[in-house]
């Protein structure tokens, strides 16, 4: 079985900025903007149990009680994801944002050039 780890470093390998678990779905991934759906073909109770763990026991009733539950967890060398919880169709899902370390410049971000004049006349 996967873990939450093995799911993360691979979005950190594919430089992906996403990770979404739903129990409907194979996990998805965004990267450049984009969402596909992964490989990784999971029963809906060991996404149900790899969103579960992320969470302390007092967190899940308020989850239940139609709340979501936003936090930060760490794996090693200190690379961190922000995860927010939440039900959606009675279902437990999570969305987990990748942080890097290492802030992309502008030429990076392959945003328009425009923006960037934009940026600099304010």
């Amino acid at each position: 079985m996967l873990s939450i780890i093995d799911l993360v470093n691979y979005a950190r390998e594919n430089n992906c900025s996403d990770l979404h678990i739903t129990q409907n779905l194979n996990p998805v991934f965004r990267r450049n903007g984009e969402l596909f759906e992964s490989d990784f073909n999971m029963s809906q109770k060991e996404k149900f149990d790899l969103i579960i763990n992320l969470l302390h026991k007092n967190n899940i009733d308020k989850i239940d009680n139609r709340s979501d539950i936003d936090f930060c967890f760490e794996i090693s060398n200190n690379l961190r994801q922000r995860v927010n919880i939440y039900k959606q169709q009675n279902n437990y899902c999570a969305a987990i944002r990748i942080l890097y370390d290492k802030i992309p410049n502008f030429k990076e971000l392959n945003l328009p050039e425009i923006t960037l004049k934009k940026i600099l006349s304010n």
